[in-house]
């Protein structure tokens, strides 16, 4: 009875205690255990509703023009690709890898600004939907001693047809 009585005694002191001691800015710190923790992963993790990811890149088509610029030759790149994101929340896809010299990016065939991240530049949309993305860029071929050397930098798609 004494145990049951200490149980209860602190059963509701506790809450009293926890809200007298929360900042009143509204942070603070919330604490469960690890297995419920673990089961709300779960329940986020098996949600039927829920895409398996935020995005999907198709089949990337690269054309690609060298034209000699006095001593150098450069090359000017165009990208079609197709993108699908899934849900109706904020996405960033990204296309291409840092130092990419972009010459522009238009979705749809309207012009559209890319956001710069360590991994490179992505494409934000809070839209479900397919998208056609283009992207264009210039990039100077290096000379090696049997001829020339032209890294490209095209997106993680599915396939890329040059």
């Amino acid at each position: 009875m004494r145990t049951l009585i200490v149980l209860l005694t602190l059963f509701f002191t506790l809450p009293a205690h926890a809200q007298q001691s929360a900042p009143a800015s509204g942070g603070g710190d919330v604490r469960i255990p690890l297995a419920d923790y673990t089961a709300l992963l779960q329940l986020l993790a098996n949600d039927p509703d829920r895409a398996p990811a935020a995005y999907a890149i198709g089949q990337s088509n690269v054309t690609v023009q060298v034209r000699e610029v006095e001593d150098r030759k450069t090359a000017l790149v165009n990208i079609q690709v197709q993108v699908e994101t899934f849900e109706d929340e904020w996405v960033l896809v990204p296309l291409l890898p840092p130092g990419t010299a972009l010459r522009g990016a238009r979705v749809d065939g309207k012009p559209v600004q890319l956001v710069e991240r360590p991994d490179g530049l992505s494409w934000s949309t809070s839209k479900a939907g397919t998208f056609k993305v283009q992207l264009a860029y210039s990039v100077d071929a290096q000379r090696t001693e049997s001829g020339y050397v032209l890294p490209l930098s095209v997106p993680r798609a599915a396939a890329t047809g040059l």
